[in-house]
């Protein structure tokens, strides 16, 4: 019994992490399902994922995206090798523009905290092949992983030209697959990159393709990697036009008081519409909901009793059963009642958040358009792991981790 009681102590107090102090952060090793190992802080478990600091900055990971999670020493975290970057030449490799972007690119990603940046000229340097392989292989990544892996790069980024955008793909070599992409808009004058003033879009855009949060000050290092992107927004700003009133269709700006129409002029809103859907308080609530140790609680906070029945007979019935297999395999007292304890929780939260979710979908109707809370296609997945003895490198039991994301 002793030895479980630590692990049950640390799964009940790790949604509290994130109001603790940042010495007191669990420090896990997490292989993720995209072929990357990441050794993060673990700020707190929330309802769409575990959020984790990384050196690069903070990201919200989703439990489906979660091969593995390990216990490492904290001191791993600060001694961790830096991010190595390849960067593939920009296509289409006959424009002019090619080059211009291929030269600021290492400038910008190297702008990323505890990162080693191996621009396209670098990585040219170190194939030292006849020829032009990396040039070859035109952004193709089967032909640009070979190459990735023997420069012993963690992720390779290919940017792509079309027209004035800049397309950022960033992948993983050992596996071949897409952590993200973004695109960036470039300061094109005569046909020639104004990298200064498009450092700043290209940056953003990196970030986003990692679904990385920035801890640094964007604006400091920007100005440290580009010294001429400072004067270029100074500029910018002083050159900026006074505000105008916007006329109507078929209006004068300066219309006559008599005929003045009385219907509001929509302004252009200078910030992008929000991309993807956007989920209702009351969805967003049954989802926190469903993480507590209350059969059929999802369904029945949005009304559904089918729902709720479905839950509560479900949960007991295969809470019943865990425990029965549990005590029929269980050798010792420590190996049947940490089980019974986790796998009864573990099989309430995926029935709530499984009969939560189709509950909304027949009685919950559409989302409401003024939250901003995102959701991504509903997935759901187990993953199994040893418990281990700090005083025995032999397991000493197992663990179930049924997750989903709705």
């Amino acid at each position: 019994m002793r030895h479980f009681l630590p692990l049950l102590i640390v799964l009940l107090l790790l949604p509290a992490a994130a109001s603790a102090a940042d010495e007191s952060y669990e420090v896990r090793s997490i292989r993720l399902t995209d072929g990357r190992t990441l050794v993060a802080q673990v700020l707190e478990s929330t309802a769409g994922g575990m959020r984790l600091r990384l050196p690069q900055g903070l990201t919200l990971v989703p439990y489906a995206d979660l091969a593995e999670i390990g216990v490492v020493d904290a001191s791993e975290y600060d001694t961790q090798a830096p991010l190595r970057i390849g960067i593939a030449p920009a296509t289409p490799p006959a424009e002019q523009l090619a080059g211009g972007v291929d030269a600021m690119m290492g400038r910008a990603v190297g702008v990323m905290p505890d990162s080693s940046v191996v621009d396209a000229d670098a990585w040219r340097a170190e194939i030292g092949a006849d020829g032009d392989p990396l040039g070859d292989c035109a952004g193709d990544l089967g032909c640009l992983q070979p190459l990735a892996r023997s420069l012993g790069a963690d992720l390779v980024i290919i940017p792509q030209l079309v027209a004035d955008r800049l397309s950022l793909m960033v992948v993983v070599p050992s596996s071949g697959e897409a952590v993200g992409i973004a695109t960036a808009a470039l300061s094109i004058a005569e046909g020639e990159l104004n990298a200064s003033a498009s450092a700043d879009n290209v940056i953003v855009a990196l970030f986003t393709a990692l679904s990385l949060e920035p801890e640094i000050n964007l604006s400091e290092a920007i100005a440290e990697a580009f010294p001429a992107a400072a004067a270029v927004a100074a500029a910018d700003a002083d050159s900026a036009p006074a505000p105008e009133v916007v006329a109507g269709a078929g209006e004068t700006a300066d219309p006559d008081p008599e005929t003045e129409t009385t219907e509001p002029v929509a302004a252009a809103d200078p910030k992008p519409a929000a991309t993807g859907r956007v989920m209702d308080p009351r969805r967003a609530r049954s989802i926190g909901l469903g993480m507590l140790p209350v059969p059929g609680i999802s369904s029945a906070s949005l009304g559904d009793v089918p729902g709720f029945v479905i839950g509560l007979v479900g949960t007991i019935g295969l809470s019943w059963a865990a425990v029965y297999v549990t005590g029929r395999t269980a050798r010792t007292a420590d190996a049947f009642w940490a089980p019974t304890i986790l796998l009864p929780y573990a099989i309430n939260v995926a029935f709530n958040q499984i009969t939560g979710a189709v509950s909304w979908k027949r009685v919950g109707g559409q989302p409401a358009a003024s939250v901003s809370i995102r959701y991504r296609r509903p997935r759901v997945g187990a993953t199994v792991a040893p418990v281990l003895n700090g005083e025995r490198p032999a397991p000493t039991g197992a663990s179930v981790l049924v997750v989903g994301t709705f």
